[in-house]
């Protein structure tokens, strides 16, 4: 049983086709039965461990049952913008209670879910976050390593999914090499063809500036009206 008050952490994996926790925006929001909002979770919130596992937590829990929604666009060429959102809705866990006295958290077969939650722990040691089992140990990776914790806002995050341009071979040729006729100045060699005759120690703003510098007319003063002669 989970008692009211605990710091619980989850691991959270995936099948969802064409999707990676690691390459893909994400979103989970956890909820009470009574459908109201107990934590929103971004994928800046979770932190994952060094054989490439997912994880979020949740602070303090009260007494009760809650929900997890989960929220993501997984790539779908069938879609005008390639993407297609997914969602899935399923129990999570019970706060003090038993499960079996909980009825709201059966309603639902998890074995048919693509998105899958299982409650992990960890120790630290010399400010470095391990996972553990639940009786403190530590759990050893795929290389009889310690698994490590690293947080999803750090530095050090790299996206391990691959980038997807949203445009054709002939659109990202017209834009690194072409020019057009509409008026603007919206491909790579029309900016080179602007910014030509600028020195390195100039911005474009310095010299826009000087441009119009330039082209500004004296200013006439009152003396120089009173005096005008047509």
């Amino acid at each position: 049983m989970i008692y009211p008050g605990t710091d619980i952490k989850f691991r959270v994996t995936t099948e969802i086709p064409d999707f990676q926790l690691s390459g893909d925006g994400f979103e989970i929001v956890v909820l009470d039965r009574y459908k109201r909002m107990v934590a929103r979770i971004t994928k800046n919130d979770c932190f994952y461990d060094s054989e490439g596992n997912w994880y979020f937590t949740l602070s303090k829990v009260r007494t009760g049952w809650y929900y997890a929604f989960f929220t993501a666009q997984r790539q779908d060429e069938d879609y005008d913008d390639q993407r297609a959102q997914y969602n899935d809705v399923q129990p999570l866990c019970v706060v003090g209670y038993c499960e079996k006295h909980a009825p709201h958290l059966h309603d639902c077969d998890k074995g048919h879910h693509e998105v899958h939650y299982e409650q992990v722990w960890s120790v630290s040691v010399d400010g470095e976050d391990y996972l553990a089992d639940c009786y403190g140990r530590y759990v050893y990776g795929s290389d009889n390593k310690r698994i490590q914790f690293t947080n999803a806002t750090s530095e050090y995050v790299e996206e391990m999914g691959k980038v997807k341009m949203k445009m054709t071979g002939e659109e990202f040729l017209r834009q690194w090499e072409g020019r057009s006729e509409n008026g603007k100045m919206d491909t790579v060699p029309e900016l080179y063809d602007a910014m030509q005759g600028i020195s390195d120690d100039k911005t474009v703003i310095d010299e826009i500036d000087d441009q119009i510098e330039e082209d500004t007319p004296e200013r006439v003063s009152p003396e120089d009206l009173a005096n005008f002669e047509v």
